[in-house]
């Protein structure tokens, strides 16, 4: 296998007695997170023949144009880093379709509010959610189409079965 046990690269260790996962390079990454990508790059076959497939062998410059910036990959794994725990995808989940207010959010969950609102902090730095104030209540939405679309398609694929 090209990146250690089940596609996980070396560099990523279980912590003992813990659901997290240990990286070398980004800190704590949430086990479920990683449950998530392994049924996915297990389930993925590739759609081309390996012969129809372009080789990249020897042109790294070409691969290397590929890559994003470094400004766009932080935020982007900032933006991953949102879904990467149960409590905030069932916070993205409760949002789906409607505005809500944090006190309804801490009922829902059963948590207390500033355990809610730590979750909620994280959502917004990620620019998955956006809120406004009315009086003393804050209401929480998606932040845009997209975020629901990303969310939908992380449900859909976490849904469909492993035996293919």
């Amino acid at each position: 296998m090209p990146c250690g046990y089940y596609g996980i690269p070396s560099s990523l260790r279980r912590k003992k007695g813990t659901d997290r996962t240990v990286s070398d390079r980004e800190g704590y990454v949430t086990q479920p997170f990683f449950n998530f990508f392994l049924r996915m790059s297990a389930d993925n076959e590739p759609e081309e023949s390996s012969a129809a497939v372009e080789s990249t062998c020897g042109s790294d410059s070409a691969l290397k144009e590929e890559l994003p910036s470094k400004d766009v990959a932080e935020r982007t794994v900032q933006l991953l880093k949102g879904f990467a725990d149960g409590t905030r995808l069932r916070i993205l989940c409760l949002l789906r379709d409607r505005e809500v207010c944090v006190h309804d959010l801490v009922e829902a969950l059963g948590m207390t509010q500033s355990a809610v609102s730590h979750q909620l902090r994280v959502l917004r730095d990620a620019r998955l959610v956006s809120h406004r104030r009315e009086g003393r209540h804050v209401y929480y939405r998606l932040a845009d189409r997209h975020v629901r679309e990303m969310l939908e398609n992380a449900l859909r694929h976490g849904a469909e079965s492993d035996s293919k």
